[in-house]
């Protein structure tokens, strides 16, 4: 007996990525993290009105995350908008997200 694969909506899967990144302990974890929510074939990302390289981007993000001991990650806003002209079920996801860091941690 086969199953169907049931994915989350496409917000929710972001949302997890982006909170696995964020709450990785360590840097093999930050990176796996990392690469379960960015493409290794993604060409550029708009992140704060800036448009990036994907290696860009991993470094703006890990140097604003340092390995703590915990982190809390919440999203006061999401937008799921289907791309049109698109051949496959895609859709543009644009988020925004609150970090609260625990600061007694040992790095």
């Amino acid at each position: 007996m086969t199953s169907a694969i049931v994915l989350p909506p496409t917000p929710t899967w972001a949302q997890e990525r982006i909170t696995a990144i964020y709450q990785a302990k360590s840097g093999d974890d930050f990176t796996n993290a990392f690469d379960a929510f960015v493409s290794k074939n993604v060409q550029s990302i708009v992140f704060n009105g800036q448009t990036l390289s994907r290696d860009q981007y991993k470094q703006q993000i890990s140097g604003e995350k340092f390995l703590e001991t915990s982190a809390t990650v919440t999203f006061s806003g999401t937008v799921d908008s289907p791309v049109s002209g698109s051949s496959s079920v895609s859709s543009f996801v644009a988020l925004s997200v609150e970090r609260e860091y625990d600061a007694n941690c040992d790095l």
